[in-house]
């Protein structure tokens, strides 16, 4: 893209001065498996540069504790998460130079204000809370801000888009959805079914957010959401967040210029109020993750290559020029780089 002198300087002030949130990040399968072959200060060592030249202010650190990790649990979910919280908490302390934990709103903004990055944490899957609301109120503790329901497939709580059957939530589902609300624990629906999706917006009080999708009026895949179904998830005070993955976002050859265009769909659609970042790089974890992800909808042969001009978070930058170049108001770049986010961080967490 071609900016002129005066587009460039308004953006990297826009780019500097804003919280910039990324909403769903899978880092935390690297820092077990290094750690697990003996690394110490992973964020450090791997993360802080690229996040620092990306200018990442905070993050969802959120990913499958049963899907990647080593050790492998053999299905134990609980203890896989408890894992994953633990590892990642050492981490962080062993990191606190550069990384601090958030669990409630202002920490974020006095991470920016230190020059730290802020770290959220999540799950991606309700696996390990298992059937005990008491294992959620103890992740809680240790600090759990984020569920998402499920991950592709049916758990406990309800089915993934890869089901055939299209169930909604359990009923165990409906009373974590009552306690996430209750201690205040943000919602995920990304990965889940349609009536499932319409289950949650209906039993929780509070928003729920979708942290890593595209539009289906642009690009029909599976994972990415319709028009009806962003406009419900905004009605009810929610988030969407843009995944960057190309085939959520182009038919083939994605560039940056494809993912701002969903960029453009979702805030001429919902606002800027409830559109965010949800790129969901995987670059540090390829190997991984091709066996992980090996025949579903996302092996399309473009899987690992990310669009062009955006493809990894060192790259976030081009996001923000790509808005000042399609004339973004100030606001609406605030919102979508992290505004929108903390909106509803306030809301939730508190």
């Amino acid at each position: 893209m071609n900016l002129n002198k005066h587009q460039e300087e308004r953006a990297i002030e826009l780019h500097e001065r804003c919280l910039v949130f990324d909403m769903h990040s899978d880092i935390q399968c690297e820092i077990i498996r290094r750690r697990y072959y003996g690394e110490t200060r992973v964020l450090n060592n791997v993360f802080w540069d690229p996040l620092r030249k990306g200018g990442v202010d905070a993050i969802w650190f959120s990913t499958p504790p049963h899907l990647m990790h080593y050790p492998n649990y053999r299905g134990d979910y609980v203890e896989a998460g408890m894992h994953c919280m633990d590892v990642t908490l050492v981490e962080l302390e062993v990191c606190k130079d550069h990384f601090m934990l958030a669990t409630q709103t202002q920490d974020v903004l006095e991470a920016k204000k230190k020059g730290k990055i802020a770290v959220l944490l999540g799950f991606e899957g309700a696996d390990p809370v298992g059937e005990s609301l008491g294992h959620l109120r103890n992740f809680y503790q240790l600090g759990l801000r984020e569920v998402q329901l499920t991950w592709n497939y049916r758990n406990q709580i309800c089915d993934g888009i890869y089901e055939g059957r299209n169930a909604g939530l359990s009923e165990f589902g409906k009373e974590l959805i009552n306690e996430m609300n209750r201690l205040g624990i943000l919602i995920d629906t990304s990965h889940i079914n349609s009536k499932g999706l319409e289950d949650a917006l209906a039993f929780s009080a509070q928003p729920i957010y979708m942290s890593h999708t595209s539009s289906r009026a642009l690009i029909d895949h599976p994972r990415n959401i319709t028009d009806e179904q962003a406009k419900a998830i905004a009605e009810k005070g929610g988030t969407i967040g843009i995944c960057f993955l190309p085939q959520f976002v182009a038919p083939k050859g994605a560039t940056v210029e494809h993912v701002l265009d969903h960029f453009d769909h979702f805030v001429e659609l919902v606002g800027s109020d409830h559109v965010g970042l949800g790129p969901d790089f995987i670059d540090y974890c390829i190997e991984v993750m091709k066996g992980a992800l090996k025949g579903l909808a996302y092996d399309s042969g473009e899987t690992f290559r990310y669009p062009q001009e955006a493809e990894d978070t060192t790259k976030l930058l081009n996001v923000t020029r790509g808005m000042v170049a399609r004339g973004y108001s100030d606001r609406d770049i605030e919102n979508v780089l992290g505004g929108s986010m903390l909106r509803l961080l306030k809301e939730v967490i508190g």
